[in-house]
C-alpha cells in the first residue's frame, strides 16, 4: 500500500500546486468547463411538481474537490505507515481525511462562489431616485444618452431617454421609469422641484 499511498500524494499534491499556481498567474481554471456538456444536478422536479436541490454528493465532485482528497488520502496514509499503524486503520484513516479533505475545499469553494459578484443590481431600485446627466439626453425621446445613478450603494451608468426637453450633461434627473434592464426614462430634478 506505501506505493499507492506515495502516487496518490505526489499526483494529488502535484495537481494542486499546478493549479494555484495557474490561477495565480490568471492562465486557467481547473473547475472551468462548458456548461452545455453538463447533467443538470441543480435541480429536479418531481411529479408534483416540487422542485428538489442539488445532491450534496454531487456538489463533491469537482476536480478540485477530488484532487485535494486523493493528496489528503495519500499525505494521511504515508504518515500512517510511517508510525506504524495496523494496515487496515491506516486506510480507514486516511479514506477519512480525505474524504474531510473534500468536503472542506467543497465548502471553500461554495463560500468564494459566494462572495463573487455577478453584478446582480435590482434596476427598479433606480426607480425616484436623483442622477446625474453623464452624456446629453435628446428631448422627446429622440435618442439615448447617459446617467450615472446610486443604486445599491453603488454608482452605476445607464442609458437614459426623456420625453422632457433636451437634458444638459451635469444636469440633475429623476428617474421616473425603467424601460429595461439598462435604460431608464428621466425628468429633469429641477423641473420636479417647480
Amino acid at each position: 500500500m506505501t506505493t499507492f499511498y506515495i502516487i496518490c500524494a505526489v499526483f494529488g499534491s502535484t495537481i494542486m500546486v499546478l493549479q494555484f499556481v495557474l490561477q495565480v498567474f490568471g492562465i486557467g481554471d481547473f473547475d472551468d468547463h462548458d456548461p452545455s456538456m453538463d447533467v443538470d444536478y441543480e435541480s429536479s422536479v418531481d411529479a408534483d411538481g416540487q422542485e428538489h436541490g442539488q445532491s450534496e454528493f454531487f456538489k463533491l465532485l469537482s476536480l478540485r474537490t477530488l484532487i485535494s482528497g486523493t493528496a489528503f488520502f495519500g499525505i494521511t496514509g504515508l504518515l500512517g505507515e510511517s508510525i506504524a499503524l495496523a494496515p487496515i486503520f491506516v486506510f480507514l484513516l486516511a479514506a477519512a481525511v480525505g474524504l474531510a479533505a473534500m468536503v472542506v475545499v467543497a465548502w471553500m469553494m461554495s463560500v468564494l462562489i459566494g462572495l463573487h459578484s455577478e453584478g446582480n443590481i435590482d434596476v427598479q431600485g433606480a426607480m425616484g431616485r436623483v442622477g446625474t446627466v453623464y452624456l446629453s439626453i435628446p428631448g422627446d425621446k429622440n435618442g439615448q444618452g447617459k446617467v450615472t445613478v446610486s443604486i445599491q450603494e453603488r454608482s452605476l451608468e445607464f442609458d437614459a431617454v426623456t420625453n422632457d426637453r433636451e437634458l444638459k450633461t451635469g444636469e440633475s434627473v429623476l428617474v421616473i421609469d425603467v424601460v429595461d434592464d439598462h435604460t431608464l426614462e428621466v425628468v429633469s430634478a429641477s423641473a420636479v422641484e417647480d
